[in-house]
């Protein structure tokens, strides 16, 4: 017999599960765990562990913003405790865009430059070329199960295909 469980019941359910992935038990022993334990049907053990795994997954992600935003708060503190008059040195000019650079890669953005190294008594004049590579990346938590589902089939069918 399959019970269904209050709000309650079920937010207690997915702790469960939440500590049962922190503590790195297989899945398939989690739903058997679950399945026994409450009384609950294959299908609704899969999606109390989706949605326990998904909402460790989403609490690593704000950490990793919080963690990310606060480095580059960092950085842009220490170009601001510059000294104004080392700011405007050669040598001072170069820590700011290193450090710019910087942020740009915590933003996901990664820029490739060009040196040309030529004779002393002979530079080579050369404009830089920077190119801006943005990483991309999903946001599965906001993607409902239907569209998880079928980005899964396309991609098995993408697999089939290149075989």
């Amino acid at each position: 017999m399959i019970v269904k469980g209050t709000k309650n019941e079920v937010r207690m359910r997915i702790k469960y599960v939440r500590e049962l992935l922190m503590n790195d038990v297989p899945e398939t022993d989690i739903v058997s765990a679950i399945m026994e334990k409450y009384a609950i049907g294959k299908a609704m053990a899969y999606r109390y562990h989706y949605i326990a795994f998904a909402s460790l997954e989403e609490k690593d992600n704000k950490q990793l913003k919080r963690k990310i935003d606060f480095y580059k708060a960092r950085k842009w503190r220490s170009i601001m405790d510059m000294d104004p008059k080392e700011k405007r040195t050669a040598a001072g000019v170069a820590v700011v865009n290193k450090v710019i650079n910087e942020i740009a890669v915590l933003d996901g953005i990664v820029t490739k430059r060009i040196e040309v190294v030529g004779d002393k008594n002979n530079p080579i004049q050369v404009q830089h070329a920077h190119a801006h590579i943005h990483r991309h990346e999903i946001d599965y938590s906001a993607m409902t199960t239907e569209v998880l589902e079928a980005l899964v089939i396309s991609g098995r069918k993408n697999q089939q295909v290149e075989e």
